[in-house]
Order: structure tokens, then sequence, then C-alpha cells
């Protein structure tokens, strides 16, 4: 009898340290699944999906892709087709809707080129369209919803204009828009024959609208008054440099405008006074070709794209307290036509949209900003990233 009782203890304590075990290896695997949750991102492409006068585009429509932070890695998740030229997307503060514009002429629909939204399932990593409206001009280009998501600005390179859409507090398009028409002309008579919005781009300090415009040599600061968009204040660039994109410090008030034409980075100070026109070209006897331009989240680096025939990426330090730039070296795109660029989350990989070799780079950076590794992926004609919340 006590022979059996003793067994019978014995059995139950291997029982529970079994069960134990078993417990303390689910929560182990429970602890890297959740590590492994975050260390994944979803990342949206934009693409051409047909042939144009500047681009063979190869793409299906916008693709979603994994990417994962912990090695560099990209894979495919989803293609949402039916959309023709997704060139330019941006995704809603809420993380739920993502819009894309569709690079063709304004007579597509009566109110200009297509302007699609459409709802992210977080869950199952795919887009399903939830309504269209127009972006009231024609051949968009760059498409940013306002920090309080209360606006979606969109740049029509085709017909010089923006146009800024309410949103209702799902992010879905109220119906109240405004549109302004920039004027004038610059003295590249093939380029800047008018106007030709390339950007619009809130401040996301003050809220300010900024609108970048090529062929006016010109950035126009908006605000936004109720459901008004204000008389722009106009900010006047070096002729004939052909204003691109531009990009804020996250910890000055210091701006960064990349010009296509003259092959510069522009510095503004916080009252748009230029301080700084700093070369990108490694070799400046070869065309100017500026593309994108994204600064680094601790406000150190600032990474500035030139196309065809450079195809590489200038990488500029950013005095902390001055904000000029100090080139450091070049990053090789991997490919032909960089078109758009994107840091990780982390910050610890640089992604480069090379739009006519059909390939994204993965880039690692070291500390000082430069490149340590890299991995080059197959993808049609990216030429916008961006990070879905």
């Amino acid at each position: 009898m006590i022979y059996h009782n003793i067994h019978r203890l014995l059995f139950t304590a291997m029982f529970l340290g079994a069960l134990a075990c078993t417990n303390e290896t689910k929560e182990v695997e429970n602890m890297n699944d959740d590590t492994k949750t975050t260390a994944h991102f979803t990342l949206a492409i934009g693409t051409y999906t047909q042939k144009e006068g500047h681009v063979d585009g190869k793409a299906e429509g916008l693709y979603l892709y994994d990417f994962n932070s912990e090695n560099g890695q990209l894979s495919h998740q989803f293609t949402a087709k039916g959309i023709t030229n997704p060139s330019y997307l941006n995704i809603h503060p809420n993380g739920k809707v993502l819009y894309a514009c569709s690079e063709v002429p304004e007579n597509t629909t009566d109110k200009g080129a297509p302007f699609v939204a459409y709802a992210f399932d977080v869950a199952k990593k795919s887009l399903k369209e939830i309504s269209k409206n127009g972006t009231y001009g024609a051949y968009p280009c760059y498409v940013e919803v306002a920090p309080d998501g209360k606006n979606v600005a969109v740049a029509n390179y085709g017909t010089g204009n923006i146009a800024v859409l309410a949103l209702d507090k799902e992010g879905h398009f109220s119906g109240k828009v405004n549109t302004d028409r920039h004027e004038g002309v610059g003295p590249d008579t093939n380029r800047q024959e008018g106007p030709h919005a390339h950007m619009s781009t809130f401040n996301p300090k003050t809220g300010n609208l900024y609108a970048v415009d090529l062929g006016t040599d010109a950035l126009y600061k908006y605000k936004i008054e109720g459901e008004q968009l204000s008389e722009p204040k106009v900010i006047q660039l070096p002729a004939g440099s052909g204003p691109r994109h531009m990009a804020f410090s996250p910890v000055s008030d210091y701006k960064y405008v990349i010009t296509e034409l003259s092959g510069k980075v522009a510095v503004l100070d916080g009252n748009d006074q230029i301080m700084q026109l700093a070369e990108t070209r490694k070799d400046p006897s070869l065309p100017a070709t500026g593309g994108a331009i994204i600064i680094s989240a601790d406000g150190k680096h600032l990474y500035a794209s030139n196309r065809i025939p450079h195809n590489d990426v200038a990488v500029f330090s950013i005095d902390p307290v001055s904000g000029l730039l100090t080139k450091k070296g070049y990053i090789s795109a991997q490919g032909t036509t960089p078109r758009d660029m994107l840091l990780s989350p982390d910050g610890k990989f640089l992604l480069i949209a090379n739009q006519d070799s059909s390939n994204v780079t993965v880039v690692q950076l070291g500390e000082n900003g430069l490149k340590v590794s890299s991995e080059v992926f197959e993808i049609p004609t990216p030429v916008c990233l961006k990070w879905v919340k």
C-alpha cells in the first residue's frame, strides 16, 4: 500500500513537471512568435503598369511585400490589380486606408486622373478598393495625407496644379476639394515650359502644405484654414534648378529640397531662406538627374538619389546646429534609375526602388549611414515605397 502511494506521488510529480516544462516551452515559443511578428513590416510599392514616354511599365498593379527587418528579406504578399500606373501611394495615419494616384491624363474621368482609396486588411495583408475620386489634374505623381488625417494632397505634374481632398474620420473622401494651379515658366524650355507640380507634402510640425514645382523653380507654401486653402507664399529657388522633392528635418526647422535639373540639395532655414546648395553628383560634368530625398529618423543623415546615368545615392551628414550638409560618400543603387527610397522603421536598412531595371535594392547601413551589405530583389517597375502602418 505504501509502495503504491509512493509510486502514485512520484508519477504525479513527474506529470506536473512535464506539464510545467510544456507550458514553459509554449511560453518561449509564444515569445519567439511575438519577436518574429514585430520584425515584419508590410511594404507598399507603387509602379508603372504600361509603357509611357519615359518608362516601360511592366507591373500588374500596386504590390504589398513583407519586409523582415532581421535580415532585410522581401517576399510578395498581395497585388492590387485594375489600376493603371499607380505611381504614388500614401497611407492614412489610422493605418487602415491606402491612397493611390493613377498617373494618366486628366480626361480619364470627369475629375481628372483616377484617385483610389483602398482598405488595408491587417490580418490578410491585402487591399480592397473602397472608393474612387479624381486628382483634378493630369499625370499625378505625388500623394500625401495630412498629419491630422483630415486631408490628402496630390500633385499633378501634367497640369501644374495641386488638389487637396477632405477626408472624414475613417479616411474616406468626404467630397470637399480645393485646387490651385501654379503660374510661370523656367529657363529650361524643354522641361520648364510651364508649371509642373512634382510634390505636395505637409510640414509635420506646422501642418502647412508645401508644393514643389519643377517648372517654375518654386515652392508654394499653403495653410489650410477650416476647409479653405490659403493663397500660397511663393519661395523662389535658383533659376533652372528644377526642384523635385523636399524633406523636413525631424529634429529641427530646417528643410531640404532636391533639384532635378541642377543636381543640388538646397538647405532652407526656418524662414524658408536658402543657406546652402550642396552638390549631389559624384561627377558634376554628367547631367543632373536628382530623384528622391529622405532623412534618417534621428536627423543625422540625408540621402539623395541620382538617377541615370549616375544610378547612386549621395549620403550626407547633417550638422545638428547649423543644419548644413557634409558629403559622406555614395551608395550604388545596383540598378537603373533610383526613383524612390525608404528607410526601414529601425533605420538599419535603406530600400531603393530602381524604376528601369525593375528591382528593389535593400542596403544594410552602418552607424555612419553608409553601406555594409546589400541584396537585390526583382520587382517590376517600382517607383514608390511606403510602409503600411
